[in-house]
């Protein structure tokens, strides 16, 4: 997460306006920490509250909270491209160090409330297989039982599985299988149940990939195995209704995080090219006046 907010940090540049009148003050470290803590919290707020803030002035209440101008905040992130032993990474050491108190304080006080990472699990929990009212009356119908839904790296797949068995349907021994499929074809189990004849059925089941599961490419499903079947019923046919079956894959948080962070930095005011265009600028002040 440190290195999530050190990336953010970097963002806080394009919401400085032009200066006051007033002589700028140079903002300690510390501070100018602080501030960006509170900036990282409105954008926070502003994503959940799709806020419009074309025509509000966000940034300058935090700014004179503590004491200071978005004339003050613009000299001293250009005092810190002049100086050649300040770093905005350690100012970015004290908002974490804010963030990480604040942290350990909500964990045990609001430990029911959402978090970013729930926010950006369910951000990213995609559905990679939905298919509804399957009708399954004989052979011809067989293909419509199994399913290949590619692997998309990493993170857990969650399958449900709505069906109902036909009442005149007297099969029994057939399971709903998942594989996991290998690049060279070959399978491994990851789940089976057997296939309920009482009436309308649920199933679900939960598979994390790892990193060891590199070589794996897809799933395949089978709502009707029939290896366990008895042989002189192996030639009936399958009579059933595919009600709902879904595979969604939520990758890891980690992940789920940095996509949302990458994600929300592309609207926010806080971008990365106006810090290089500010940088720029400061750079060509600075040695303008050098050269005087």
């Amino acid at each position: 997460m440190k290195r999530l907010f050190n990336i953010t940090l970097l963002m806080a540049l394009a919401a400085l306006a032009l200066g006051s009148c007033h002589r700028p003050k140079v903002i300690p470290e510390e501070e100018l920490g602080a501030i960006f803590h509170d900036a990282m919290l409105i954008n926070a707020y502003i994503g959940v509250q799709s806020i419009d803030i074309d025509s509000l002035n966000i940034y300058e209440p935090i700014f004179e909270k503590y004491g200071y101008t978005t004339s003050d905040v613009r000299h001293t992130i250009n005092d810190f491209s002049r100086r050649k032993n300040a770093r905005l990474g350690d100012v970015a050491e004290h908002m974490i160090d804010a963030f990480e108190k604040e942290a350990k304080h909500l964990r045990r006080e609001v430990a029911k409330l959402d978090t970013i990472d729930n926010v950006a699990n369910r951000r990213f929990n995609t559905m990679l297989l939905r298919d509804t009212a399957v009708v399954i009356k004989g052979a011809a119908d067989s293909a419509q039982l199994r399913y290949f839904v590619p692997i998309k790296g990493r993170g857990v797949y969650d399958f449900s599985f709505d069906y109902t068995v036909d009442e005149k349907d007297d099969v029994r021994g057939r399971r709903i299988i998942v594989y996991k499929m290998r690049r060279d074809s070959s399978k491994v189990l990851v789940y089976q149940s057997q296939l309920q004849v009482t009436g309308k059925s649920t199933a679900n089941s939960r598979y994390k990939i790892e990193e060891r599961d590199s070589n794996m490419v897809a799933f395949m499903i089978d709502m009707a195995d029939r290896q366990r079947v008895k042989a002189s019923d192996r030639n009936k046919s399958t009579r059933m209704t595919i009600h709902e079956l879904k595979v969604m894959h939520q990758p890891p948080t980690e992940e789920c995080v940095r996509r949302l962070f990458d994600e929300q930095t592309k609207v926010r005011i806080f971008a990365d090219t106006m810090i290089r265009a500010i940088e720029t600028e400061a750079k060509k002040r600075a040695g303008e006046t050098a050269s005087k």
